[in-house]
Order: structure tokens, then C-alpha cells, then sequence
């Protein structure tokens, strides 16, 4: 979600829960990223719909949406890496992809990271490096023993960003109930 604008939303799950754990290291790694305002997160849909398009269908059919998916139980898991960014694994990865799935279905016109082919893979974002492999490794050293991290997933954040390039907490939707374990 790098640059700088106003009008740039983004309907992600926030992984608080995960901040006694990564938060210090995140901090360190992704200074930019924290300073302006973005909370822990696994991106469900970015770009979202601009700011000044978000009315009350929007709000209404993301609210149907997310309200189809049951909510459920998540773990961050692992460290990866993808070319200069390192994040932690969340499980179980078809929930997540549930979730993007309902998002894509629902706001075809905004595909995630602005490409209709991409494959997503979920994930939490928690430092940037030109090698990002070697910030992997200190990011499994210093982070892994507090590994795996569980958190409650009962809804999507819509993220804001603001003219000043800060990011708030714009609305939430709710997940339906979760599905009962037949025990």
C-alpha cells in the first residue's frame, strides 16, 4: 500500500492480536508502513473502491458480503518472503481465501492489487528489505519462538487513507456466525 494519496481505501483483517508478538519487529522493518497509521493486517481487497465512491451501496453489499462468510478461528504461523517483503503465514489459508473470494465476487471492478489474474496469497506484512531473505531469517530467530500467534477472525476492516498519506479505521463488517464443529 505504498505511496502517498487520499481517496485509497483497503478492506483488510486486522491481527492485533499479533502485536506483542511482531509489533517490535515491524516497527524496526517497517517503518514507513506503521508511521502512517497500518495497523497489522491481512489484505482481503486492495485498491478498494476510491473514498469518494463509497456510499451507502457500497457499505450495504460489502456488509452482505462479509455477513455470507462465517467468522473463524486463525493462526499466524510462519515467517515467508516474497522479493523484498517478509510476513507471517495465516491459517487456515482457505478461510482467508474465502474471504478475498467474497470480496472479488462482490467489487469485480477493484481486483486485488490491481490485477484480475492475480493469485493471492494471505498474508501479514511485517518488514521490507532488499534481501529479503536474510530479514527472514532474523524474523524466524527473533519471532518464531513466539509463533504461532492466534487470533478470532469475525470481521473486515475498511482502511482509509487520508490527503496526509495516515490511514484510520473507516468501517467494520461483521462475519456471519461461525459454523458449528458438529461435535
Amino acid at each position: 500500500m505504498a505511496g502517498v494519496g487520499g481517496d485509497r481505501t483497503a478492506l483488510v483483517v486486522v491481527v492485533d492480536d499479533a502485536e506483542p508478538v511482531a509489533g517490535a519487529f515491524r516497527r524496526r522493518h517497517l517503518r514507513e508502513t506503521v508511521g502512517r497509521g497500518l495497523p497489522l493486517h491481512i489484505t482481503v481487497l486492495f485498491p478498494f473502491v476510491p473514498l469518494a465512491l463509497v456510499d451507502e451501496e457500497v457499505l450495504r453489499l460489502a456488509t452482505a458480503s462479509f455477513a455470507a462468510v462465517p467468522a473463524f478461528e486463525a493462526s499466524l504461523t510462519a515467517v515467508g518472503a516474497f522479493e523484498r517483503h517478509v510476513w507471517l503465514a495465516p491459517e487456515p489459508d482457505e478461510r482467508f481465501q474465502a474471504l478475498i473470494a467474497a470480496a472479488r465476487a462482490a467489487f469485480p471492478a477493484y481486483p486485488l492489487y490491481g490485477d484480475p489474474s492475480h493469485d493471492p496469497v494471505p498474508h501479514a506484512t511485517i518488514g521490507e528489505a532488499d534481501d529479503a531473505t536474510a530479514l527472514a531469517r532474523a524474523a524466524e530467530q527473533e519471532l518464531g519462538p513466539g509463533l504461532p500467534v492466534a487470533f478470532a477472525v469475525s470481521a473486515v476492516t475498511m482502511l482509509t487513507e487520508g490527503e496526509e498519506g495516515l490511514w484510520r479505521r473507516h468501517a467494520t463488517f461483521a462475519l456471519g456466525p461461525p459454523h458449528d464443529s458438529g461435535c
